[in-house]
């Protein structure tokens, strides 16, 4: 048994990322134990470590100063980081404008790393976790399609396990992404509001569609401690498609300033993201200077483990970033989620509904924010105890759904062998 994974993080520097990887390769490992896993990546060393019993397939080596998750290889030193981003802008505007020729451009790449020999020798494709097929992430997204469109035309069954689709609104690229995903076996999605009916109306049959929520939920669900913690959890995601600049910043710091001196609980950083752009860490840090709270111990986080333990000692967590929500919410710890940008309501609003009471969505564009966020964060911190069995029954459902989602690959296997 041979399969191929493709990924939400090449570079495994984002450790919501690689809980959904982790989860993946370990799951597909308890079906097939004795199965070769292919991980496409730009960071072999990071899956060796991080994916024991997972084999690296390399497109290319990691650069700290890609884009996050670009497959751009490595450049000269002397090259100055406005060429290096005029480049992938550059990229970027070609998936917008001519879909099909970045496909077959992006085909003609990988396949100088030999994916489609490889492919051709696989029994099953699987797409685990991410929020990666969307254009606001164009490079990823076109990866991640080339790979199952060679599934495609070799005739290996694909399958795509708890993803976040969208937003999608360059209406050539809905069309291409629709085409793909047609094809594939199975498609399971972490949020029903915003994937489902846009993988509907992209004309995927219904009957390959199930809603099972985020992988990286069994990761901090089973890690999980028995009782609640006492400190906040913080984390911002910093970034150009967050849209979280340092204005929005400073709002949320000056309630935090208000928060600390009330609640008097120790604040603990939740960093996800260890991207040179997009570091949560530099944003934790500026959040926190002077309140009390240290992101020393945070730098040696390399898994997710580190992060969803973190969480535990959590009473309350307010996070700019989907997985520090994730983690909490997993573990029966209430969740403040702020967003602005398109992309991030998205996610949000789409967990909320997934997790319901325990899990608060605020809009960082709301002119009343400072106001509704100390509000929410006390009314959180006073009433965590009576949000946590509903919070964890919520995970443990997800949990389950995920895993019969997984349950059902031999047979997809065993029907694309049949046919073939």
């Amino acid at each position: 048994m041979k399969i191929v994974v493709e990924n939400s993080g090449y570079d495994m520097r984002n450790l919501g990322d690689l809980a959904m990887l982790q989860i993946g390769v370990n799951r597909l490992h308890s079906l097939w134990p004795d199965a070769q896993i292919h991980v496409l990546t730009l960071n072999p060393e990071a899956v060796l470590k991080q994916t024991p019993g997972a084999v690296a397939f390399p497109l290319g080596v990691s650069s700290e100063a890609a884009s996050v998750g670009s497959e751009s290889a490595p450049t000269p030193k002397s090259r100055s980081k406005a060429v290096k981003n005029l480049l992938n802008g550059l990229k970027g505007k070609i998936v917008y404008r001519h879909p099909s020729l970045a496909l077959k451009l992006m085909t003609i790449r990988r396949n100088r790393y030999g994916l489609e020999k490889m492919i051709r020798e696989a029994d099953l494709v699987v797409a685990t976790g991410g929020g990666y097929i969307t254009e606001i992430f164009p490079i990823n997204m076109m990866g991640a399609l080339t790979t199952l469109d060679i599934a495609r035309r070799c005739g290996k069954p694909s399958v795509l396990m708890g993803h976040g689709i969208g937003p999608i609104d360059n209406p050539h690229l809905l069309r291409l992404t629709g085409r793909v995903l047609r094809t594939a076996s199975l498609i399971t999605l972490r949020e029903r509001r915003f994937s489902l009916p846009l993988v509907e109306q992209m004309g995927v049959s219904k009957d390959r569609i199930r809603v099972t929520g985020d992988d990286a939920v069994e990761y901090s669900y089973i890690n999980r401690l028995n009782h609640a913690g006492e400190g906040l959890g913080i984390n911002l995601r910093v970034a150009s498609y967050s849209e979280v600049n340092s204005d929005l910043l400073q709002k949320v710091r000056s309630v935090f300033q208000m928060v600390v001196k009330e609640l008097k609980a120790p604040l603990i950083p939740l960093p996800i993201s260890f991207y040179g752009r997009g570091d949560d860490l530099e944003a934790i840090e500026r959040l926190t200077r002077g309140l009390g709270g240290s992101a020393d111990k945070s730098r040696g986080f390399d898994s997710p483990l580190d992060v969803a333990h973190e969480a535990s000692r959590c009473r309350v967590v307010v996070t700019g970033s989907y997985h520090a929500g994730v983690f909490a919410l997993s573990q029966g710890v209430p969740a403040v989620c702020l967003a602005k940008s398109k992309y991030y309501v998205m996610k949000f609003e789409g967990l909320a509904d997934m997790f319901g009471k325990g899990c608060a969505v605020l809009h960082l564009d709301d002119p009343m924010l400072e106001d509704k966020l100390l509000q929410t964060v006390r009314q959180l911190w006073q009433d965590a105890d009576s949000y946590r069995n509903s919070l964890l029954s919520a995970a443990q459902e997800q949990m389950e759904q995920s895993r019969e989602a997984y349950r059902s690959l031999p047979e997809i296997v065993t029907r694309a062998t049949m046919t073939a």
